[in-house]
């Protein structure tokens, strides 16, 4: 009699345990996760404060001044501030993506890699490269020619911004790519181009 409370008991453990586990190990294939900007500032101070002296010197007080981010991104495209030097449209490569990679040369920020319309299949440490590729194929397991890092996916929908090294030669490179970074594969990819 006691034995058949114990093993339904058990049983149902083992059902909960199980069901919570299989959400975990598929959630990926229905969570998407969607970047949409906010506005923030920064402050820094302007002058670093000195150590107490005995001197009755003047002191300066810190003021706040805002630095430039690539969150303030937006309201600098639309002045003078940003040169636009290549633009293309993502195709699907091995999963399906969209939307229009375009590369600024913007004051006080450098050179930004910007995303608009975006958006991207659901996939494992998903990373943004450029590459020196014209037409990125769908091979898995194959390096990107001469790829070029630029950071983690911030999400698999909506406008993105990502910082390019300044010293980086953009004319040798031909492509932005979204890449599955554990199983070397691309997920979609856009030829950039001069406008």
């Amino acid at each position: 009699m006691l034995k058949q409370p114990l093993i339904r008991l058990a049983v149902l453990g083992l059902m909960l345990l199980g069901s919570a586990l299989a959400f975990y190990l598929i959630s990926p294939l229905f969570v998407h996760a969607t970047f949409d900007r906010w506005p923030t500032l920064g402050y820094m101070p302007t002058v670093t404060p000195k150590p107490a002296t005995a001197t009755l010197a003047p002191t300066q007080t810190d003021t706040p001044q805002v630095v430039m981010s690539l969150m303030d991104l937006p309201n600098l495209l639309e002045g003078d501030a940003a040169l636009l030097l290549a633009q293309g449209d993502f195709y699907s490569v091995a999963h399906d993506g969209g939307g229009i990679a375009k590369i600024y040369q913007v004051q006080d920020v450098g050179l930004v890699l910007r995303l608009e319309e975006f958006l991207v299949e659901n996939g494992p440490e998903l990373h943004v490269y450029l590459t020196t590729a014209d037409l990125v194929e769908n091979t898995s397991g194959v390096d990107l020619p001469e790829g070029i890092d630029l950071g983690e996916l911030k999400g698999l929908s909506g406008d993105q911004d990502y910082q390019i090294p300044a010293d980086l030669d953009l004319s040798r490179y031909r492509s932005v790519v979204i890449w599955c970074a554990p199983y070397k594969i691309p997920f979609a990819a856009a030829p950039i181009q001069t406008p």
